[in-house]
């Protein structure tokens, strides 16, 4: 069902606020159970832009500073226990992790 319960009709893209996926949760031939799946990952990145400002008084450079709580390293807590899960646990080579 779409606009008005007219199937196939559709807004604009731009119009849309929202997007509902329904799908049917057995085979509506025979019964099955269909398998479950995850939802998709979508990861968070946040980059950080450290600038350097020049003093005017000593010509000197002073650069910023990450905020407190950020951590330098470029993989966050979940990566690296999904690393070490598939590494340690599954048995996957490194270059494969």
């Amino acid at each position: 069902m779409s606009i008005a319960g007219v199937v196939g009709a559709r807004a604009p893209p731009d119009a849309v606020d929202q997007i509902v996926v329904v799908t049917p949760p057995t085979c509506g031939h025979c019964g099955a159970d269909f398998p479950h799946e995850l939802p998709p990952i979508r990861p968070v990145i946040a980059e950080y832009q450290l600038h350097a400002r020049r003093c005017r008084t000593c010509g000197r450079s002073t650069w910023a500073e990450l905020p407190a709580g950020v951590s330098q390293q470029c993989v966050g807590p979940r990566v690296q226990a999904l690393a070490a899960l598939l590494a340690g646990g599954c048995r996957l080579p490194r270059r494969q992790v």
